[in-house]
């Protein structure tokens, strides 16, 4: 959702930059640089506010992935840490832009579709569709943009985490 109505060429520009980042060959201020340099000289070219922005939601994913690789070390230290606790904690962050308070209903129906998103179990789409459907239908409520931005979120994660695919094949060997 970040980068909707961008051309193919800029997303994968900000992909690079966002990897790089991930992986410490970029601090916040580097990124920061790069994504308001200029296109033609090698940057991004987005005004200094989305620049922000946008380096901000980064960085709030490089500490929720160092956190994320405490939680994989604490999992594999003591198996009795369970998928569940993991979810609940990723729910959390993922609903930090979500202002309104869910029901225990709502949260326990989207600690099940993440874990199914984890798992492969459901699509993108589909996790969309049921974060967007009424609870009375069986979903969890949200407005469609909202279930987008949180889409987007834990796509953006799930695809600089490295250490997710780990928690879930531990989960699986358990």
């Amino acid at each position: 959702m970040l980068f909707r109505g961008y051309s193919l060429e800029e997303v994968k520009r900000a992909e690079d930059f966002f990897k790089k980042r991930v992986n410490g060959e970029l601090d916040y201020a580097q990124l920061l640089s790069e994504l308001d340099k200029p296109y033609r000289e090698g940057g991004l070219g987005l005004w200094k506010q989305k620049a922000k922005s946008v380096a901000d939601a980064v960085e709030g994913m490089v500490f929720e992935n160092f956190e994320l690789s405490l939680a994989h070390e604490k999992l594999a230290k003591n198996p009795s840490t369970t998928l569940k606790e993991e979810i609940e904690n990723i729910r959390k962050w993922l609903l930090e832009i979500y202002k309104r308070e869910l029901s225990q209903f709502q949260m326990d129906s989207f600690d099940e579709c993440l874990e199914n998103r984890l798992r492969n179990i459901i699509t993108g789409e589909n996790f969309v569709r049921v974060l967007s459907m009424s609870s009375h239908d069986g979903g969890i409520g949200f407005s469609i943009p909202d279930a987008l931005r949180i889409y987007d979120r834990l796509e953006m994660l799930l695809s600089t985490d490295k250490k997710i695919t780990n928690i879930k094949e531990v989960d699986n060997n358990l």
